[in-house]
């Protein structure tokens, strides 16, 4: 894919974010910016409906970017995957979304 530069969406708190930031960086990646929803249970994860990812993965964007990450893989981005990236593609994005950094392979080649 080629991707480098990242902006990072999550439903962590803020300490989680900084330590993923950290593995991004170690593994190569850019980070311009990483958001999280400072939430703290699984439960809390899920609660978070489609539109929202989708309306976050629009408000985190960053000209910049290659790839809008939304990490997790116990939320519902999936859904909407197909909406921002139609949203996004005359500015040449890409979402990603995926289990912390290990994302579906079929998105992260295919995408």
């Amino acid at each position: 894919m080629g991707a480098k530069k990242l902006v990072v969406g999550t439903p962590y708190l803020d300490e989680i974010n900084t330590a993923e930031a950290e593995f991004l960086l170690k593994e190569g990646f850019e980070v311009l910016d990483i958001q999280g929803l400072n939430l703290e249970t699984g439960i809390e994860f899920g609660q978070v409906t489609p539109s929202y990812w989708k309306k976050f993965a629009m408000e985190i964007d960053h000209p910049d970017a290659d790839v809008i990450f939304l990490s997790c893989g116990g939320v519902r981005s999936l859904e909407v995957v197909e909406e921002i990236e139609a949203g996004h593609r005359q500015a040449g994005d890409h979402l990603e979304p995926g289990a912390d950094v290990v994302l579906p392979a079929s998105r992260w080649h295919h995408g």
